[in-house]
């Protein structure tokens, strides 16, 4: 389950990703927040953070537990605009719009060594941190402001979250990682897929099907999913990512397409039967 993959991904390190993984000895899984092609958006890890959920009491009966984990997928063939995930020197990854995420700690992992497909990604040459895979201890700062349905709330926070960052095809990622391992993805977020900057060809359609096979308990999106060729390639490339469970969307939440600058619509939160 999520353990066991993330014990994999660590390959008996002694390090930062092993100490976390101690935490939950004896207790529960560690729940993963999936985001394939996620490219830099940390809007996630703000809307999914237990004290902004609290804001809305009206969801409480519905919203699952929050993640204890980010897992962020994306072969990042642009890697002119991603200099800070391995600058040493600068930890500050964003500093926008009242937002600060800051890398604290950081340990790279093994190595993926994944082929590259072209009918996948628009950018399929190998650079420098293609396949590379990071651990990374975040603190985010915000006063970001959000609208409830019954008071205007401020958040003026600081708070401390995990990442593990990819930098690799979803599909492959997916198939020879997630499934492989049987891990247990609470949480999946699926906005703005094939937006063009992380090179992506197809909007990933294909994760629709999988989402019990992952074991997913609540499904974000836009209003971005639509069967391409692409997507039937990446299937003929990863046969495990064939699937024709039927999958049920349940809509409880909705969030104005503003707060995350999505081009496709509004984002929905659903729950997954």
């Amino acid at each position: 389950m999520s353990k066991q993959f993330l014990l994999h991904l660590n390959n008996n390190r002694s390090g930062l990703l092993k100490e976390f993984i101690d935490q939950f000895e004896g207790k529960e899984e560690p729940r993963i927040a999936w985001y394939p092609s996620a490219h830099s958006d940390f809007r996630p890890m703000l809307y999914l953070q237990q004290k902004y959920l609290d804001h809305f009491p009206e969801y409480n009966n519905l919203e699952p537990k929050a993640p204890d984990i980010f897992l962020y997928t994306d072969i990042m063939a642009h890697e002119i605009f991603y200099p800070n995930f391995f600058e040493r020197f600068n930890p500050v990854l964003i500093s926008e719009i009242g937002t600060t995420v800051k890398i604290i700690e950081r340990e790279e992992l093994d190595s993926l060594h994944f082929k590259i497909h072209p009918k996948i990604v628009a950018f399929s040459d190998v650079k420098e941190n293609t396949n590379k895979v990071l651990f990374l201890k975040l603190k985010i700062t915000s006063n970001r402001k959000w609208m409830g349905r019954y008071n205007y709330h401020t958040g003026n926070s600081e708070f401390f979250t995990y990442l593990i960052y990819a930098f690799t095809e979803n599909e492959g990622f997916c198939a020879r990682r997630l499934l492989r391992f049987n891990a247990k993805v609470s949480h999946i977020v699926h906005v703005r897929y094939g937006f063009s900057l992380g090179g992506a060809k197809n909007c990933g359609a294909w994760i629709i099907k999988l989402l019990k096979r992952l074991n997913c308990e609540v499904f974000i999106a836009d209003n971005h999913i639509i069967a391409t060729e692409s997507n039937v390639d990446a299937i003929r490339i990863y046969p495990q990512l064939a699937s024709e469970e039927n999958v049920v969307l349940s809509e409880y939440k909705r969030m104005d397409n503003s707060k995350w600058q999505s081009a496709y619509g509004d984002v929905t939160f659903s729950l997954v039967s």
